[in-house]
């Protein structure tokens, strides 16, 4: 088969299937190796340090996805409560004892996402696959987690929350495509990653603490 029957062959695989259909992007996916750096204040002197030193803990037949999917179960856990016993509609009364698990939730989804690449490493289990995987999960929990925290702030159901939704999801659609364009994700001093997460646990230890009308007056 010659190479223009090829080329017909691979756009009408990848335009009629959402698989990996083709040697070259499955050879792609085999040999893809992740780059990044987090310069952040708080992973540099808190979230890098504890993680490494928490995996070290952790048997070797713990797998890195099992570490994703128990880190992404503590996204989905305060979503639920929140749907169940505290509303849907982004205003109104928050219970304190909600803001205090979303604290520890996040805390330790944040925890449990820092650990699960070192893990990889150290038990050479890393792979293309399990990055998708642990991004996608980063993907959804960055949409939950958003609604969560609109919940806490009570940010009212209006087109503000909209905007501000779709922000989200747009940093993070552009922060991976800036690391498919370049080849590496590198993350600057005070992001919003690292940095932020502690930012969002103060919100909710602060919310629990002082009412959700702290940040309605």
């Amino acid at each position: 088969m010659n190479d223009s029957y090829k080329s017909a062959d691979r756009r009408s695989c990848v335009r009629l299937t959402p698989y990996i259909c083709t040697e070259e992007a499955r050879e792609n996916l085999r040999t893809h190796k992740y780059f990044g750096s987090d310069a952040g204040i708080s992973y540099v002197w808190f979230w890098n340090p504890v993680a490494n030193k928490l995996v070290t803990y952790l048997p070797e037949t713990i797998a890195p996805n099992t570490l994703t999917v128990l880190g992404f179960f503590h996204i989905l856990l305060p979503l639920a409560m929140m749907f169940i016993f505290v509303g849907s509609d982004y205003y109104g009364p928050v219970p304190s004892w909600f803001c205090y698990l979303q604290a520890w939730c996040f805390f330790a989804y944040r925890m449990l996402d820092e650990m699960d690449g070192k893990q990889a490493r150290r038990t050479k289990n890393g792979s293309a696959l399990g990055l998708i995987f642990d991004h996608g999960c980063d993907a959804f929990g960055l949409g939950f987690g958003g609604l969560i925290v609109f919940k806490c702030i009570c940010i009212g159901n209006n087109s503000f929350a909209l905007i501000c939704f779709a922000s989200l999801m747009t940093s993070f659609h552009l922060a991976t495509l800036e690391e498919y364009y370049i080849g590496t994700l590198a993350l600057p001093v005070c992001n919003g990653v690292s940095d932020g997460s502690v930012l969002l646990i103060g919100l909710f230890i602060v919310t629990g603490i002082c009412g959700e009308t702290i940040w309605t007056h």
